[in-house]
């Protein structure tokens, strides 16, 4: 099954709470839309109680990205330029780990650029 992304959530949310109020009961709301029923009480009470504005998708704080947005155009400058080869892979395919230990080694080379002539 695929899951919902925020805004699709929050449509169900949304058409959870209209079913709700147009007399359609919780359990069967809850069938439809294929989740609890105690979803859909929550749902119709965040309404009840803070309007539709209280459905959205709240923003996960999460980590802070680990490279400052500083940098940012900088790697993805060196990543262009140099390619894979410029790291010392042998063809010119990025994966996702080459791409990690890539920006690992341009922020570690960037860090001690910016600490020796900067700081």
């Amino acid at each position: 099954m695929v899951k919902p992304t925020g805004t699709a959530k929050e449509y169900r949310r949304v058409l959870a709470v209209q079913w709700a109020e147009e007399g359609m009961k919780q359990t069967v709301i809850a069938e439809r839309l294929g989740v609890t029923q105690g979803c859909v009480s929550q749902w119709v009470k965040r309404a009840n109680e803070g309007g539709k504005e209280a459905l959205k998708t709240k923003p996960f704080p999460g980590h802070p990205p680990k490279l400052p947005d500083a940098l940012v155009p900088h790697v993805l400058n060196a990543l262009e330029e140099l390619g894979p080869e410029g790291f010392g892979y042998e063809d010119q395919r990025w994966t996702t780990q080459r791409i990690a230990d890539a920006i690992a080694t341009l922020t570690n080379d960037l860090a001690t650029v910016f600490r020796t002539h900067y700081l």
